[in-house]
Parts: C-alpha cells; sequence; structure tokens
C-alpha cells in the first residue's frame, strides 16, 4: 500500500494549462506538519479571474501565447540551444499537459 493510499482524501479543482479543461479530482490531503494545522472547508467559492486567464490563455493559438509570455519564449529558446530541440519540444508538451 503506497502511502498516498492510507491518508485522508479530499476533492480539488484542477485545472489543464494546456487546454483550460476543468477537473474536479479526489486527491490526498496535504500532510500537517508540526505546529500548522488543516483546516476542512466546507464550502469554497471559485474565483473566477485566475481561471478565466488560464482557459483564454489555453484558446489562444502559440503565437499568440508567445506575444503574451516573452520571457518563457526567451527561455524555450534557451533550452533548444543547450538541450536540442526534442527535449525541449517534450518538456514543452509537457508543460503543458499538466493539470494546476
Amino acid at each position: 500500500m503506497s502511502g498516498d493510499a492510507a491518508r485522508p482524501r479530499m476533492r480539488q479543482l484542477i485545472q489543464k494549462f494546456g487546454t483550460g479543461g476543468i477537473e474536479l479530482a479526489e486527491v490526498p490531503c496535504p500532510p500537517v506538519k508540526p505546529g500548522y494545522v488543516l483546516v476542512a472547508t466546507r464550502r469554497s467559492i471559485i474565483s473566477s479571474g485566475t481561471e478565466r486567464s488560464i482557459t483564454e490563455f489555453a484558446g489562444a493559438g502559440l503565437i499568440s501565447k508567445a506575444r503574451q509570455r516573452p520571457g518563457q519564449v526567451k527561455a524555450v529558446v534557451e533550452r533548444v540551444r543547450s538541450q536540442g530541440v526534442i527535449k525541449t519540444v517534450r518538456a514543452v508538451k509537457d508543460r503543458l499537459e499538466r493539470w494546476y
């Protein structure tokens, strides 16, 4: 049995960065460090600002995304120089497929 299976579970709203898709997932509760508390929330309101901006960003084309984030474009170009195109493309695709 893994450590996560033994921990209490909670629901978490996550959003896929590449597509803007939203999912309600069952995830392990975070571990509680000494001197900290874990608060059980009964109700919550979703802030539409951040979620809307991610959804709009996800729906944009690659050129539009590049224009919105020139610092990341620079980092990708530097990574191509140091690690090559194939590794960089894999890393970018992995990043766009993550849930937040």
